[in-house]
């Protein structure tokens, strides 16, 4: 990324030598300039330099083989593909890469970076599958509008539209561009529909001779010439190199981020088995009350047949003395008296077996609440349980990528290597070819 003015003679002539010269023909070079005094809706623009050998039917297979990617994915949703996820090779064939990246971020709660997906995406809960390659086509357009404009079809750029038909004067590819466009997923093409109006244009285009001098005109770039066949320079390796390294260190961050979700899981897992420690515990002592309650009823129900016992025993004896006359009335008084006081002492001791028999229900009653409380917190265990499984597997998926990038950060630094011994090897050819 460069600042406004700083994209001269020199770096464009850098930059066409890097494309024209060891990877053959580029499709595009793509050069992004931030204005820094600006309003905000102007604030960033995408600028599309071809190369010499670029022409209409070049751009239109490059969006033959993305639509013949998308078709292999049937309609999967690549709401996630864009731009700067399209790489071409050395022979000029497209390669697509991080379509699924944005899932495992999005499942870490990483910030989303703002780009034009379609409409139906924003919507939650998200659309259902029988409009998903609906979506792929709206990105698809965006991918068209890119190469067409060399900007993002932004809300408040809405007005360049015809710069479509400018920059590539074929009315039938920009009637694609905007039905793929179109915010109705019904109105949007079908792949097979878009691979056979790109088919047929391909046929019937001829070579836009005038399509860089139309570009420069606009831009004010300087007109493009031919140079020879040159190796990259230090330069040119330095950028790939700081490029490579700057996608490695996002990995990392975004790796990171993952961690510290998979910690915080393991935190509140480990907080959840001492609750649940807690509530066994009071389980337990629960459990004892009630086998002490239990263990006290008897003792009252031996007490209570004890005393009845105690009352037959009495009454016969009272009987036995209803027969005595006189010199037993004082004694038979005194007799009653205690059978009364006894009486008396029945009634109370009923009273706190009834007690004592509520309170057994009501032990019950708890023991039952803390079984389902328990129960409930076990459940709570088992899905924690799954949910810490599932972040384990994508911290594995998430190791893999990052072993997947410093394996590309390798081979790329290897690559460079190779390149300045080369330069290093021969510096008098280099020096002619700048």
């Amino acid at each position: 990324m460069v600042a406004p003015g700083d994209v001269d003679d020199d770096l464009n002539d850098e930059v066409r030598e890097e494309c024209e010269g060891k990877y053959g023909p580029v499709a595009q070079c793509i050069v992004f300039e931030v204005p820094f005094r600006v309003p905000p809706e102007e604030a960033v623009r995408i600028f599309v330099e071809f190369v010499h050998e670029s022409d209409a039917a070049k751009v239109v297979h490059i969006a033959l083989d993305i639509l013949h990617a998308i078709t292999y994915c049937n309609g999967r949703g690549l709401g996630h593909l864009t731009s700067r996820k399209v790489l071409l090779d050395a022979g000029g064939n497209v390669k697509l890469f991080g379509l699924f990246q944005r899932d495992i971020l999005d499942a870490a709660g990483v910030p989303n970076v703002i780009t034009p997906y379609s409409p139906q995406l924003l919507q939650q809960p998200p659309p259902a599958d029988a409009i998903a390659m609906a979506d792929d086509m709206f990105v698809f357009g965006v991918l068209l509008w890119e190469v067409c404009c060399g900007e993002l079809p932004t809300v408040e750029l809405h007005h360049r539209i015809a710069q479509v038909s400018v920059r590539h004067p074929q009315t039938e590819f920009e009637s694609l561009v905007r039905r793929c466009l179109d915010e109705t997923p019904g109105n949007r093409p079908q792949p097979s529909e878009v691979c056979d109006t790109l088919l047929k244009l391909q046929v019937s285009l001829v070579s836009l001779a005038g399509a860089e001098a139309a570009v420069a005109m606009r831009f004010g770039a300087v007109e493009a010439r031919q140079s020879p066949t040159a190796a990259p320079g230090p330069t040119v390796v330095a950028r790939r190199l700081e490029a490579v390294e700057a996608q490695v260190l996002e990995e990392q961050r975004n790796f990171d981020v993952v961690v510290g979700q998979l910690e915080f899981a393991n935190t509140e897992i480990a907080t959840l088995n001492g609750l649940l420690t807690g509530k066994e515990n009071e389980r337990l002592e629960m459990h004892a009350q009630v086998v002490a309650a239990l263990a006290q009823k008897d003792e009252v129900e031996q007490a209570m047949r004890d005393a009845i016992d105690a009352r037959d025993k009495w009454a016969h004896q009272v009987k036995t003395l209803e027969h005595q006359v006189a010199t037993l009335n004082a004694r038979n008084q005194s007799q009653l008296n205690d059978m009364q006081h006894c009486k008396r002492e029945y009634d109370h001791m009923r009273e706190s077996v009834q007690a004592i028999e509520q309170e057994r229900v009501e032990m019950a009653q708890h023991l039952a609440a803390a079984k389902d409380a328990m129960a409930k917190e076990k459940a709570l265990s088992d899905e924690l349980n799954v949910r810490w499984q599932q972040t384990i597997k994508r911290v594995e998926d998430e190791r893999r990528l990052r072993d997947k990038a410093e394996r590309v950060v390798t081979e790329v630094r290897d690559q460079n290597k190779a390149q300045i011994s080369k330069v290093e090897m021969h510096p008098t050819d280099a020096h002619g070819f700048t």
